[in-house]
């Protein structure tokens, strides 16, 4: 009995084994632009986790689970969102049939308020993000992996309650979602910068610009930290500081900024070219409204030369 016992672990494992590499090659697919491939991919990856599964047992199930999520993400990520809201339901009506534990019921849920955002259905998707910050909050020991979903969740409502005109409630949203990130991530984490830009985004929408500043500046020192210099996100940083000063007329400060801002995006060819212009013609802007008239010339002249320069190479 012994014997036939490990033999039949040993089956189990090499089915389950087989379904994690569907699941794994249907997100490289997706990843790859091969979508056709990937929604086939990930159908095989469900069809594989429902041979293993059984009613009870909290591996199978969380398997299955994560078999369906990835196919529901890629379906709702390729513009099937019918046919992902349809797996999101099922496999939340699984969780909850099986009294699946957290964290896997809220990832069913961000996947759906996630479905329901991207069709304009915000209250809808606020109910399900509402839910499923709830349970991982309720997680004692978060994985880091599982605080930066709750803070993209907080995140994604604080811009629901911001669109609303409920700013109190996007604060809290964007407060409590960046001290359960430096608590478990630390502060320089990519997630943690963005929640204190968009929290200084949100000072800025009620014109409290001295917190705006506070809010930018550190997320300005985590990018500088994490980032290389010439990262887009750096420059973003710097340009959103820029803009801050100059709202509070600290304009020495504000032109600093946009020289920073736009010497990092000199150097990377990657850099939207019309987020460029923008911050060009700001600063060209600045530097007449101080009276610097010849240097904003000087300025304009040779952007104008670059962009010859760029279509003469074309």
């Amino acid at each position: 009995m012994e014997f036939t016992l490990h033999k039949t672990m040993a089956s189990t494992n090499a089915v389950r084994q087989v379904a994690r590499l569907l699941d794994n090659r249907a997100q490289v697919l997706f990843h790859e632009g091969r979508f056709e491939e990937a929604i086939e991919a990930a159908g095989a990856g469900i069809t594989s986790a429902r041979c293993q599964y059984k009613e009870k047992d909290a591996d199978s199930l969380r398997h299955l689970l994560d078999a369906i999520l990835v196919a529901a993400d890629i379906e709702r990520q390729t513009g099937l969102r019918d046919a992902g809201e349809s797996l999101y339901l099922e496999a939340l009506k699984l969780a909850w049939a099986d009294q699946v534990v957290q964290p896997q019921i809220a990832f069913v849920e961000a996947g759906l308020g996630s479905l329901h955002e991207e069709r304009g259905e915000n209250e809808e998707a606020a109910r399900y993000y509402e839910s499923a910050v709830k349970a991982l909050d309720a997680v004692a020991h978060p994985a880091p992996e599982v605080a930066e979903e709750c803070g993209s969740l907080r995140n994604n409502l604080a811009m629901i309650y911001k669109e609303k005109g409920d700013y109190q409630a996007a604060e809290a949203h964007l407060v409590s979602a960046i001290e359960r990130m430096e608590s478990v991530c630390g502060r320089d984490h990519p997630t943690t910068a963005t929640l204190y830009g968009n929290l200084s985004a949100l000072y800025c929408t009620v014109d409290h610009y001295e917190k705006a500043r506070e809010m930018a500046t550190l997320a300005r020192d985590i990018r500088h930290r994490i980032l290389p210099a010439n990262h887009p996100e750096n420059a973003q940083s710097l340009y959103s500081l820029g803009a801050i000063h100059y709202a509070l007329d600290n304009l020495d400060a504000a032109v600093g900024c946009y020289e920073m801002a736009l010497e990092a995006m000199d150097s990377n060819e990657e850099i939207d070219p019309e987020e460029y212009q923008t911050v060009l013609a700001n600063y060209i802007g600045l530097l007449r409204q101080r009276g610097e008239e010849e240097k904003a010339e000087q300025i304009l002249q040779q952007a104008l030369d670059r962009a010859s320069g760029n279509q003469n190479a074309e």
